[in-house]
């Protein structure tokens, strides 16, 4: 249903290339399909290899990357092995799967929703750490404690909240430090790999499950996002959450040396 809600949405409201090309003069067509005739798949392989090296010599970016891919692994297991076996196991109804589910979505929009009001004005390392290990750590621990599920239902709509905060401080602080000109292929290839470490999260959640059991597990999936959720706070490279934040973002017409001033108040150790 959601995707045919989709589909409806979008032949509706997004304009059809006939449009489009009715729209745009005949020499902005001829331009951009001589340029688009020059774009092959190699340059498109170098500019993703170009976005890795961004990435690799900036401090910050890099940092974010690597915690973020870490975190997405136990969030992965959490979501396809943890949950899910929690609420058919423990709690003997797999239908609370959903309330669960839901209860952290609500918490994660409303999370969004007040930080960009009123967040951004303090956000930095502090509380970029502090969000981190309140949005990943205490549903594993409620989880492994067994507590009633009222209770869970509370903790996981808490934690969403702290969770809606990440992704606004993680892009502001990437288009504070990554050049316009850079940014299509900087953020392709973070993309892509922040999404690497899913598959292997899921796969080693259920090999764990099956090998030491589920309360092990799930306890130390909450010890490992706390201590990942707070590496901000002991490594200098998420000082530039801060600077980033309050200069603003590198102009494409800004050389590489300005580039490298932003990222020198940080040093590279997630």
């Amino acid at each position: 249903a959601g995707f045919a809600v989709s589909a409806i949405l979008i032949a509706l409201l997004v304009p059809s290339r006939t449009r489009l090309a009715a729209a745009v003069p005949d020499a902005v067509q001829e331009r951009g399909a001589a340029e688009s005739g020059h774009a092959s798949a190699a340059e498109s392989a170098a500019g993703f290899v170009a976005g890795i090296r961004f990435i690799a010599k900036t401090p910050l970016a890099l940092a974010v990357v690597l915690l973020v891919t870490l975190t997405n692994a136990i969030d992965a297991a959490g979501m396809t092995v943890l949950k899910p076996v929690y609420a058919s196991q423990v709690l003997g109804d797999p239908a609370s799967l959903g309330f669960m589910i839901g209860c952290f979505a609500a918490g994660a929009l409303t999370g969004s929703a007040v930080f960009g009001l009123i967040g951004h004005r303090a956000s930095g390392r502090v509380m970029f750490a502090a969000c981190f290990m309140l949005a990943g750590a205490p549903p594993y621990a409620a989880m492994a404690l067994g507590v009633p599920v009222e209770v869970l239902f509370v903790v996981l709509a808490l934690s969403g909240l702290a969770a809606g905060a990440l992704n606004p401080m993680i892009s502001t602080a990437l288009f504070g430090v990554v050049p316009d000109g850079m940014r299509a292929r900087v953020f392709g290839a973070i993309t892509s790999g922040v999404a690497a470490s899913m598959p292997i999260g899921a796969f080693a959640a259920g090999a764990a499950v099956d090998a030491f059991g589920f309360v092990p597990v799930v306890a130390g999936a909450a010890v490992l996002y706390a201590v990942l959720g707070a590496s901000p706070l002991v490594l200098r490279a998420f000082d530039g959450l801060s600077s980033a934040r309050g200069g603003g973002s590198v102009s494409e017409a800004g050389d590489e040396a300005s580039v490298a001033d932003l990222g020198a108040v940080v040093e590279s150790p997630r």
